[in-house]
């Protein structure tokens, strides 16, 4: 158990000092990262718009797509996730 808690440590000094432990590279400062306040909730699919489906819903196939949207990926407690994509799809 104490080794875990000395690599936990160690993980926090190497991200609190910029560049220690990490090959030189920087870790940004607590200024420059977004606040998971910001991150907004999102809604209830029985309020929100997407899930409506259209009046012409019978001539769509089965598993045709219906609309589709870019959508923001979040880290647990709403941080947001850069660098990659995300789609949401409404498909029949």
């Amino acid at each position: 158990m104490r080794g875990g808690r000395a690599r936990t440590l160690g993980l926090l000094v190497a991200l609190t000092t910029g560049t220690a432990g990490l090959g030189g590279a920087a870790v940004p400062s607590a200024a420059a990262m977004p606040s998971v306040a910001a991150a907004a909730s999102p809604l209830l699919p029985s309020a929100d718009s997407f899930y409506v489906p259209p009046a012409s819903l019978a001539g769509y196939a089965d598993g045709a797509v219906i609309r589709e949207r870019s959508v923001q990926l979040t880290l647990a407690g709403g941080l947001p996730l850069t660098g990659a994509s995300a789609y949401q799809l409404l498909y029949r």
